[in-house]
């Protein structure tokens, strides 16, 4: 019985976002130790993050990403046991290695493999990790510290015990030289003597007694109470006896924990590790396994997994594909099934038929950030045809119970497709249409009920009327109404007109009690719909550090190749945005900041002349404001001048030389097309090359962009965006036969208006005068060929901001304020200028929404 095929594609999505995380991780330790070099914990994260990626990338097979993460991994072991120093030209070298990962990463998320030639990078890497004979820097062979020098419990004791408060523990490891004539008998005891000199010397292994005998001692461990590293090593530099060295700082107490912590391992190691006799087969699969091993050999291979991995929820998964590269696994346990759930599991038992040997088996699984410990058997055969089953005891499946409640694994996370996001949102999007449906059939029975009501005035007004309204017809007919007709007529009318007045009252009742509870109703599933679309949301929302934290790295890069000082600062990167505006959001941020870096910031001799500070500062800045949000990239550079924006916008023919424009209308026209205040164009960027790029992917996003500088001061560069894309607040409107939708967003007031509010400039520019400002006016009828109403006096006048300047909008009549699920246009719609979308009412009509920023564009191609 061959196990359920895996699923490959959900494991290497799960692999490609953890190992993602990973080198986002490695990038931004890495930078960091430029600035704090000695940070162990800085170090020692980048280590974890480098082994993770290793183990994780050999189990999927991925070789070539695995080996070159191991030399850099090696690195980084060397530089945490003070054997290699952090230096620029180090950090520099470790960044375009983790620019080789991505793209192995980015290449192998695309079914490809990285085949360029790195040695030259692999050779750098290297040097790194050779010993430099002309500094006669002795390294210690790390090999020889396994096994034979571990400290007991009662060793650590006696090296606690004389130590003094405040003192501080040296390790230092010694190799000695057998190729040495020299009395090599007695060279741990000459070191002892040398290291004595300089401090006490509490503890060695091995013991003291056997260092003073006349035998060669291949290594030597002494604990030394000594703080100076460096001292030591300079001591130990000048012995012909030694062959390689370490010297540590040793951390007695974390010694301690680390052993009463394998102490508490090993008991339950004891207790649970263990492979038993039992088979978990039915007869039925004894039966197809015993036809399956035919002349190769079944293992049962038991794994017990690291908690604290990043990768742990799929550590099962990783080395079931492993082992699958030796043979074929036949069962595991739990099945393959639940292992492709987002899960941890303490340990997995793997059933696999295979020709290869337990120690091929166990070089492929010995990955110890992955795998904490692991035991194989060789299954015998024959025994599996007289086996009885049995209730095996272990339980891999089972909820762990013993993690603790602050573990990182016990954290409440589950791990979704962004499509499954989508598509549970399109579904609230359908519902929140079927509110504003629900909001429009309370409207209309509303109106209903009023209609009763006035049935109900009119019968009553019929009743009393009736015999007056008779007489008068009698009379005009020259006829009598005799007065026992009279009363007749009076009481049959009575009696019906009373019945039917009550019956119509009892419906009217029964109408409102229908009318309250749907209202009652309606309201509750709108406060429902709503909060299950602002939940659904925040699922889609990504804190916008996401996109700050890969400018901490471009702004180095970019500094040094400018020769130039800069700091980077970032406030507010908690701010959440949906990730579909953040996806789009890179580019546009990207060119703002290397246009400041670039063109923005002044060199370092510039600044000390204008009495600026050497380093120049870079500000990213996100917060909310209300339904939007405003992102901020803001430089101490040398700012814009306007007067200077003006006479190049006059040399290319922009504006006339007698045109009026603010200082802040000039310096936002940068965002023209093409236009650039830069003397020289660099590869890089010029203030204002491809700034109408970044106003487009702005607008596209339905935001706005605008800029602010003040000369020799700097520029800030002010950003507004929405918050989500997926649904918008909008103004309803109507002109002509047809309605619209305008983000409210956009919208900065409205007004009552007639004709004549509406002046004309040139005899064809309208204009309206808004408090003494003069704006544009744009007629939607005129710009969507729609037939106008001109029976109407009074119209409305929605006032818009449009980046830089504000527009007024002129309609027939504003019908509400709504939410609106925007819809994307296709095919040949696309392209539909003035148009970003559609939604649907209530009622299951479409409209179109506007895009306030393509209707100038529209007017000029009207005018044509």
């Amino acid at each position: 019985m061959e196990i359920l095929d895996l699923e490959n594609e959900e494991l290497l999505g799960v692999f490609f976002e953890e190992a993602q995380n990973l080198v986002d991780i490695l990038e931004e330790n890495i930078m960091s130790l430029e600035d704090d070099p000695n940070n162990s914990d800085t170090i020692d994260e980048i280590f974890r993050a480098a082994h993770t990626l290793k183990g994780s990338s050999a189990s999927l097979d991925m070789m070539e990403l695995s080996d070159f993460t191991h030399i850099v991994e090696d690195v980084f072991d060397a530089i945490r046991d003070g054997r290699v120093n952090i230096s620029n030209d180090l950090v520099d070298l470790l960044l375009s290695s983790l620019d080789v990962i991505k793209e192995m990463l980015a290449l192998r998320l695309d079914g490809k493999v990285y085949l360029n030639d790195i040695s030259d990078l692999k050779s750098k890497l290297k040097q790194f990790l050779v010993i430099d004979d002309q500094a006669s820097i002795k390294r210690f062979d790390e090999n020889s510290t396994k096994n034979n020098f571990c400290l007991s419990e009662s060793d650590l004791e006696e090296i606690r015990e004389g130590l003094g408060i405040g003192q501080k523990v040296l390790r230092v490891s010694v190799v000695f030289n057998e190729n040495n004539d020299s009395e090599v008998e007695n060279g741990g005891l000459k070191i002892f003597n040398i290291l004595k000199n300089l401090g006490s010397v509490l503890h060695t292994i091995p013991k003291y007694e056997q260092i003073i005998e006349d035998k060669f001692l291949k290594r030597v461990d002494y604990y030394l109470i000594y703080s100076d590293i460096e001292g030591v090593k300079k001591s130990l530099d000048s012995s012909s006896l030694i062959e390689s060295y370490l010297v540590d700082e040793f951390n007695v107490k974390k010694e301690l924990k680390r052993l009463a912590d394998k102490e508490i391992k090993d008991i339950d190691s004891d207790s649970n590790f263990v492979l038993n006799d039992n088979f978990d087969f039915t007869e039925d699969e004894i039966s197809d396994l015993l036809l399956e091993v035919e002349n190769q050999k079944l293992f049962k291979v038991r794994l017990d997994f690291v908690k604290d991995n990043p990768m742990a929820t799929i550590s099962g998964l990783q080395m079931l594909q492993a082992l699958k590269s030796l043979g074929k696994i036949f069962k595991s346990l739990p099945d393959s099934s639940e292992l492709l759930a987002d899960k941890f599991f303490d340990f997995v038992i793997y059933y696999l038929i295979s020709n290869t040997g337990e120690e091929s088996i166990a070089k492929k699984i010995n990955l110890p950030d992955v795998v904490s410990h692991f035991e194989i058997k060789n299954v015998n055969l024959e025994s599996l045809k007289n086996v009885r089953l049995k209730e095996n005891d272990e339980t891999p499946f089972k909820e762990n119970k013993n993690i603790k409640k602050n573990s990182p694994i016990s954290v409440n996370l589950i791990r979704i497709d962004s499509k499954k996001i989508d598509y549970i949102l399109n579904l609230v999007s359908e519902a929140v249409i079927s509110k504003s449906s629900y909001n429009q059939i309370n409207s209309e029975m509303i109106a209903l009920f009023y209609n009763f009501n006035y049935f109900y005035d009119y019968q009553e007004s019929f009743q009393r009327n009736f015999l007056i309204d008779l007489k008068i017809v009698f009379k005009d007919a020259g006829l009598i109404l005799e007065d026992e007709i009279e009363s007749h007529i009076n009481s049959l009318m009575s009696f019906k007109m009373e019945k039917t007045l009550n019956d119509i009252s009892e419906l009217r009742n029964s109408f409102f009690r229908l009318l309250q509870n749907f209202k009652m109703t309606s309201g509750r599933l709108s406060r429902i719909i709503t909060d299950l679309h602002e939940s659904v949301l925040k699922t889609r929302m990504l804190p916008i550090s996401n996109i700050f934290s890969r400018f901490t790295r471009v702004v180095r890069d970019l500094s040094k190749k400018l020769n130039k000082i800069v700091n980077l600062k970032m406030e507010g990167e908690e701010t959440e945005l949906d990730k579909s505006v953040i996806d789009d959001l890179v580019d546009p941020l990207m060119h703002c900041v290397r246009n400041s870096m670039d063109h923005g910031l002044e060199t370092v001799e510039e600044r000390v002349k204008k009495g600026k500070s050497k380093a120049g500062t870079i500000i990213l800045r996100a917060k909310n404001e209300g339904n939007v949000i405003s992102i901020e990239i803001e430089d101490d550079g040398i700012g814009i001048d306007p007067k200077v924006i003006r006479r190049k916008l006059i040399e290319k023919g922009t504006i006339k030389e007698d045109a009026i424009y603010s200082d802040f209308e000039l310096i936002n026209l940068i965002f023209a097309p093409g236009f650039s205040t830069a003397v020289q164009v660099t590869d890089l960027s010029g203030r204002g090359v491809g700034l109408d790029v970044v106003k487009k992917s702005i607008e596209k996003l339905n935001g706005t962009i605008l800029v602010e500088s003040e000369i020799g001061l700097g520029t800030i560069f002010k950003i507004k965006l929405p918050l989500t894309l997926v649904i918008i607040q909008g103004l309803l409107v109507k002109s002509g036969s047809e309605t619209y939708v305008i983000p409210l967003n956009n919208v900065l007031e409205t007004h009552r208006i007639t004709e004549h509010d509406i002046k004309l400039l040139e005899n064809y520019h309208e204009v309206y005068n808004l408090r003494d400002e003069v704006i544009s006016v744009l007629r939607l009828d005129k710009l969507f060929n729609i037939t106008r109403d001109d029976s109407l006096i009074e119209k409305f006048l929605i006032v818009v901001n449009t980046s830089n300047m504000k527009t007024a909008i002129v309609v027939d009549s504003i019908l509400g304020e709504e939410d609106f699920v925007v819809k994307p246009i296709k095919d040949k719609f696309s392209s539909s200028a003035g148009i970003v979308g559609a939604t649907t009412l209530g009622n299951g009509k479409v409209v179109l929404i506007i895009d306030v920023f393509k209707l100038f564009d529209l007017q000029k191609d009207t005018k044509e």
